[in-house]
């Protein structure tokens, strides 16, 4: 849109079309999550019917990586981020809708909207630490 016909918009018209982005940008950062995690799934698929088309047994390789990796911890190895990445973990589920999940790092748009809709500071630590405690549901993650 140009900008001259961006200056004939009135405030609502301004608002209304930042919320239709804002959405349609929430939508699709979903949509990448889950990508991302049926991705996941089937990379984790894959690995344990490589293990398993091979003799072993999934578990007793995925403890060789985790001992291995706590040998090797002081190397710095990008390798030794695959030990890691196959350990368990929590994730952070909206209750209210599955697909938005939270694992660790930078608040999505989701999670920030909502604590923002409950009084809280997405940017203050402890307010986060609340938010996930009350208002998400808490799952253990691991590479089956």
């Amino acid at each position: 849109m140009s900008s001259e016909a961006l200056e004939n918009l009135t405030l609502d018209d301004i608002q209304e079309r930042l919320r239709n982005v804002n959405q349609d940008r929430a939508a699709l950062q979903r949509a990448l999550e889950h990508k991302r995690q049926q991705t996941k799934k089937q990379v984790a698929q894959e690995v344990k019917n490589l293990i398993i088309s091979k003799g072993h047994d999934v578990m007793d390789i995925m403890n060789f990586l985790a001992n291995n990796n706590s040998k090797n911890r002081n190397t710095n190895n990008d390798k030794n981020k695959v030990a890691e990445s196959l350990a368990p973990c929590i994730q952070y589920v909206d209750p209210e809708n599955s697909e938005n999940i939270y694992i660790r790092g930078v608040c999505p748009d989701w999670m920030r909207e909502q604590m923002f809709s409950h009084g809280l500071d997405p940017k203050n630590r402890r307010d986060r630490q609340l938010f996930k405690k009350q208002y998400l549901k808490q799952e253990i993650v691991a590479v089956t």
